[in-house]
């Protein structure tokens, strides 16, 4: 059966062309993260300039590409139809945990090690590598039109849009559930065996640490990086902020020197403490998403921006169009290591008679995670995107682009911001350290490549059915 939104020639188009133009898109992903990573080599981008360079793309380029995309490509109606997101994305997360679990269970893994690989697999990265290739891919691919007006401005827009709502969903649980489930000990004798060195064990986080000290490369729809043991993230990458000295001080004043406070008082306080976490957590990205959805619900307001304010609408356009390179740029200068940092991890490796030897179950760890994260729960949810396009419901299912997102959000690799979700205890952290090294790097530079070529050929013949 041949969907009513394509065209008899794209519909028609045979595999091989098709696969041309996926690999060319995510070929493209690749050369420019190459760049970055060369860039990094060479001592152009080093760990703080990434960090500048992450906190404008957050702060600034990534509203703004944002803004320009949703803004004038949503409608009322098409609004309306994203609820069953939400629910796909929770009932994906739940799924994953439950694979990973038994998986890990089934392979004797330490509690840690199963718990880790659990966290691998529900939190898939959902910013900045599904964002460059859907980027690419909806300027390229043909066949992703949602009716005849439709433009690659509207594609894209509604792909950053499906994006938006499960990377939102996913912050939550990460920074909530992740944290639980990655600093859980395995048992009490380890715990006491890890207690013994917390001088040692926080001055290797601090110092040695390959992953943890690296900026998040994000294409910015949230944070990744926002709760430290110590809250001394700065405001640009923190999510929930911690009362400043000054309100400390002014709320812990002795009871005696000031008469209780009046039910309004408490009111007030519990009000400002709710607007501060919720102020918080919504970034500039997010501020500009809502702002984006209201003007969508606004075609009058649409046509204003349009029409009558284009060099307003021209200039958030350029600068949203430098948010994708910017963002893999940051993403292959991550994948850097100075020459620092190894050295000084060989160093504490001599005196550190933790560290001198691989973990035991360390290599089945990385597989179950990557395994259960990017063949198991594609392999279990492949079928109903399937349905769902052959049924055509919900009705979001006739948009090709969603089917495109879920399909790359679930073959998606581990998320990186998972090296700074194990930041709020230290033992933890450099317990999961080598372990989301080597995690990190087998998923992303030689499991995605070829993943993200199937994966993305399986998504656009999914779409003609």
């Amino acid at each position: 059966m041949i969907s009513q939104h394509a065209s008899p020639d794209e519909s028609e188009s045979p595999i091989w062309p098709l696969f041309q133009t996926v690999l060319g898109s995510i070929v493209e992903v690749i050369l420019v993260s190459v760049s970055g990573y060369v860039l990094a080599r060479r001592g152009i981008i080093d760990k703080p300039t990434q960090r500048q360079l992450n906190v404008i793309n957050i702060n600034f380029f990534t509203p703004c590409l944002l803004f320009s995309k949703v803004a004038f490509s949503l409608s009322p109606a098409k609004i309306a139809e994203l609820w069953v997101i939400p629910i796909f994305f929770l009932f994906v997360t739940g799924v994953s945990l439950l694979v990973a679990g038994l998986l890990g269970s089934l392979f004797r893994l330490r509690p840690s090690q199963r718990n880790f690989a659990m966290a691998a697999a529900a939190f898939m990265n959902s910013n900045s590598l599904p964002v460059a290739l859907l980027q690419s891919l909806a300027i390229s691919v043909p066949g992703l039109k949602w009716g005849e007006d439709d433009t690659k401005d509207a594609i894209t827009g509604r792909a950053l849009t499906y994006l938006l709502l499960c990377g939102t969903i996913g912050q939550l649980l990460r920074w909530s559930y992740g944290v639980h489930l990655l600093t859980k000990p395995d048992d009490t004798s380890e715990g006491a065996e890890n207690s013994s060195r917390p001088h040692e064990e926080s001055c290797l986080t601090r110092e040695g640490s390959e992953v943890i000290d690296q900026p998040e490369p994000s294409f910015g729809i949230y944070r990744e990086n926002s709760l430290s043991s110590s809250h001394q993230l700065s405001p640009s990458t923190s999510v929930f902020e911690a009362d400043t000295d000054s309100d400390d001080e002014e709320r812990y004043v002795p009871l005696w020197s000031r008469p209780p406070p009046t039910f309004l008082q408490r009111v007030g306080l519990k009000v400002r403490d709710v607007w501060k976490k919720v102020s918080g957590f919504l970034t500039p990205p997010l501020w500009a998403s809502i702002v984006s959805i209201l003007v969508a619900l606004n075609p009058p307001l649409q046509h204003v921006l349009e029409v009558h304010m284009r060099p307003v609408q021209g200039a958030i356009t350029q600068a949203g169009n430098c948010s994708i390179p910017l963002t893999l740029i940051v993403l292959g200068a991550y994948f850097h290591r100075s020459e620092e940092r190894p050295q000084l991890l060989r160093g504490r490796e001599e005196g550190s008679p933790a560290l001198q030897s691989v973990i035991p179950g360390e290599g089945r760890t990385i597989f179950l995670a990557i395994f259960s994260r990017m063949v198991v729960v594609p392999a279990l949810f492949l079928p109903f995107m399937v349905i769902g396009a052959i049924h055509k419901y919900p009705p979001v299912f006739q948009d090709p682009v969603f089917i495109l997102s879920n399909v790359l959000l679930l073959a998606s690799p581990p998320a990186l911001a998972l090296a700074q979700v194990t930041q709020p205890v230290a033992s933890s952290s450099v317990k999961f350290e080598r372990l989301i090294s080597r995690t990190i790097f087998w998923s992303y530079c030689l499991v995605s490549p070829p993943a993200m070529v199937g994966y993305g050929l399986i998504a656009m013949l999914i779409t003609r059915l």
